[in-house]
C-alpha cells in the first residue's frame, strides 16, 4: 500500500510497534529459516515460541486468530507446518501474525518464501495486501512486499517520494485470474540499503523468474536511522477490499533468510536463494563478501547463427516501396532532417501518420510464403521533435501482428469487441502518457481458453525510462512465441541498450498453430492526437528472425535518458 489510506497506515504503524515492544529483546542471527516445525497455536492461546517467531499484533479477523497449523503446510517444501492468517472483507480485517526480529540491523537482505489463498478468495477490488512488513528502526520507513493494485507486485519504499520503485505488473490476476485456485507461489525479494538516496537495490522474483529490479532505489529516505538497515519484520498484515462473505486463510511456509550472497544465480546472473529444489539450499557463501548483483544482459556479443536480417530499411533509396503492402500515405514523407545515419529518415506527423506496413514470414498474401517466423526482434533510432507532447493515455509505435485473412473473423476478446478482426494475436509496442515504452497483448479468445485484450506489460528492470523529446533514441524489442497451451513465451525490450522489459511467461498465441509473426505495423496511433507540428523521424530500422544479435548498430553520441 502506501498510496491508499495514509491515515490508517499510520495508525497500523503506531500500533504495531506498541504491540511489538516487550518482544524486542528476543532476536534472531541470520541467515535463518523455518518450516514451523513447531507445536499448534492459535493466536487467542497467548504468546509464542516458534523457531524464533512471536506473537506480533492482538487483533483477530472476527474471532479467527493467526494460527501455526498443519494444515497450512506447503506439501512441496521442508515439512512441519505453516502460518495461516486470516482475512475478512472491507479494510484492515486481519488476524494479528508473527514477528522475526534480527539481533543487529540488517543493511542487505534475501528472503524467500511460500505462501497461497484459500482457493475460491476474490476481492471486489484489489487496492492492497501487504505480506510483509520488513522495519527500520525509524517509523514509517519500512519495506512492504505486497500485492498492490488488480495485477501488480511492488516491493514498496514506505515514507519516500516514490513508494513503488520495485514494481512488476504480474500480480493477482496473473497467478489467480479473478479469484484463486488454492495453489501456491513462491516470493523472494533482495534488498540492499541505499546510502545516498539513488544506489539502493531492490530486487523481486515470481516463481523463481526475475519479474522486478532496481539498483537505484531509495529505502530510507534520508533517514539517517533507516540507514542502519532492517531490524525486524511482520509476516501478515492489513489489505483493502476482499470480497468473500467471511474470514478467509493466506498461508505462508517455508522462509529462508539471508545477509551473505546466495550461491545460486537466476538466469540473468543475479545472485538469489531461489525456489526449493533449485540448487541453493544451504544459499550462503560466508567466505565471500557480498557483491553487487549484475543487471540482466543486454546483448550478448557473439550473435546465434539462426538470426537473420528480414528487412533492412535506411530510406537511402528515398522511397517507401518496403512499406506499400497495406499502405496509406498521410502527412509522411521521406525528409533529410534530422537524419540518424545517411541522407535520410522517414517523419511522420501525429495528425496523419498514414499506414506503413510490411508483410513476412509466412504471411498468406505474400507471392511466395516463407517460413513461420515465431521469434522476432525490431529495432530502430525514432526523433521526437523537441517539446512533444506525449499523448493522454498511450501512442502505438509498432504494432507485431499474425495475419490470417482479412476476413478471418476474430472480433471477441475477454468477451469484449476485438480491433484487427484479421489477427488471431497482436503485440502493440508504444509509450504512455509520460513517453515510457511498454507493450499491450491482445489474443482473440476461443484459443484454447480466453483471450487478452490490452493486456499492459510496463518496464519490470530498474527504474522506469522514457524517451527523450529532441534526442534519437534506440528502441529494440523481441517477440519470442510461446510453446501451444503454455505460457513460456518472451518479450523483451530495449531502451538506449538498457533492458527494460524482461517477460519469459508470456501467452501470445494460446494453442493457436497456423500462422506465426508476419505482419508488422510501423505506426504513431496516439490517443487523442496532437497537433499538426507535432512529428517524429525513424531511421535504421531492421526486422530480424531470432534474438536479433546480428552486428549491432552503434548508438548515437548525446543520447540521454530521463528517469522516473
Amino acid at each position: 500500500m502506501i498510496r491508499a489510506s495514509k491515515t490508517i497506515v499510520a495508525v497500523c504503524a503506531v500500533f504495531f510497534c506498541a504491540a511489538t515492544a516487550s518482544s524486542l529483546n528476543a532476536a534472531v542471527d541470520l541467515p535463518w529459516s523455518t518450516t514451523y516445525n513447531c507445536p499448534e497455536w492459535n493466536q487467542t492461546q497467548g504468546g509464542l515460541s516458534c523457531n524464533g517467531l512471536q506473537k506480533a499484533l492482538d487483533g483477530t479477523c472476527q474471532g479467527q486468530g493467526e494460527q501455526i497449523t498443519q494444515s497450512a503446510n506447503y506439501p512441496g517444501g521442508g515439512g512441519g507446518k505453516g502460518q495461516r492468517h486470516w482475512q475478512g472483507d472491507g479494510t484492515n480485517s486481519n488476524s494479528g501474525g508473527t514477528l522475526l526480529n534480527f539481533n543487529s540491523p540488517q543493511k542487505e537482505l534475501w528472503i524467500r518464501w511460500y505462501m497461497r489463498y484459500e482457493k475460491g478468495f476474490k476481492w471486489s477490488s484489489l487496492s492492497y495486501d501487504k505480506w510483509l512488513y520488513i522495519n527500520t528502526g525509524a517509523q514509517g520507513k519500512d519495506c512492504i512486499p505486497e500485492f498492490y493494485g488488480n495485477n501488480g507486485i511492488s516491493v514498496g519504499a514506505q515514507g519516500t517520494p516514490n513508494p513503488h520503485q520495485v514494481f512488476a505488473n504480474k500480480g493477482w490476476q496473473a497467478i489467480y485470474g479473478s479469484q484463486s485456485d488454492g495453489s501456491w507461489f513462491c516470493v523472494e525479494i533482495h534488498i540492499k540499503m541505499d546510502t545516498n538516496g539513488s544506489n539502493g537495490i531492490g530486487r523481486l522474483w515470481l516463481n523463481g523468474e526475475l519479474i522486478a529490479s532496481n539498483t537505484a532505489v531509495n529505502w530510507s529516505g534520508g533517514n539517517a536511522t533507516a540507514r542502519q538497515g532492517w531490524t525486524r519484520f511482520l509476516i501478515g498484515s492489513n489489505q483493502k477490499s476482499p470480497s468473500n462473505g467471511r474470514p478467509m486463510y493466506v498461508d505462508f511456509d517455508d522462509f529462508y533468510v539471508t545477509n551473505t550472497r546466495p550461491s545460486n544465480r537466476d538466469a540473468h546472473g543475479n545472485y538469489f536463494i531461489g525456489p526449493i529444489g533449485s540448487g541453493s539450499n544451504p544459499p550462503t557463501e560466508p567466505q565471500q563478501p557480498p557483491t553487487e548483483p549484475q543487471q540482466p544482459p543486454a546483448e550478448p556479443q557473439n550473435p546465434p547463427a539462426t538470426s537473420t536480417v528480414i528487412l533492412s530499411e535506411t530510406w537511402e533509396q528515398n522511397n517507401v516501396n518496403n512499406w506499400k503492402f497495406d499502405y496509406a500515405a498521410g502527412d509522411t514523407r521521406i525528409e533529410t532532417s534530422p537524419v540518424y545515419a545517411g541522407n535520410y529518415a522517414i517523419k511522420m506527423r501525429s495528425s496523419n501518420p498514414g499506414n506503413y506496413v510490411h508483410f513476412f514470414g509466412d504471411h498468406p498474401l505474400l507471392s511466395r510464403p516463407g517460413q513461420m517466423v515465431t521469434d522476432v526482434t525490431v529495432e530502430e533510432y525514432y526523433y521526437p521533435s523537441e517539446g512533444f507532447r506525449w499523448p493522454s493515455t498511450a501512442m502505438k509505435l509498432w504494432i507485431m501482428n499474425c495475419f490470417e485473412s482479412w476476413n478471418a473473423g476474430y472480433n471477441r476478446a475477454e468477451g469484449q469487441t476485438k480491433p484487427n478482426t484479421w489477427a488471431p494475436y497482436y503485440m502493440a509496442v508504444g509509450v504512455d502518457s509520460s513517453g515510457r515504452p511498454f507493450a499491450e497483448l491482445t489474443r482473440a479468445d476461443g484459443l484454447g481458453g480466453t483471450g487478452d485484450i490490452w493486456h499492459a506489460y510496463s518496464q519490470n528492470v530498474g527504474s522506469p525510462v522514457a524517451l527523450v523529446p529532441g534526442k534519437w533514441n534506440k528502441i529494440k524489442f523481441r517477440l519470442k512465441l510461446n510453446d501451444l497451451g503454455k505460457s513460456n513465451g518472451v518479450f523483451q525490450l530495449w531502451i538506449n541498450d538498457n533492458l527494460k522489459c524482461d517477460y519469459s511467461s508470456m501467452n501470445f498465441r494460446g494453442t493457436y498453430s497456423r500462422l506465426g509473426w508476419n505482419h508488422v505495423m510501423m505506426s504513431m496511433h496516439g490517443v487523442p492526437s496532437h497537433p499538426q507540428n507535432q512529428w517524429i523521424s525513424r531511421d535504421n530500422i531492421r526486422i530480424l528472425s531470432g534474438e536479433g544479435r546480428v552486428s549491432a548498430i552503434s548508438p548515437p553520441s548525446g543520447i540521454q535518458v530521463r528517469l522516473y
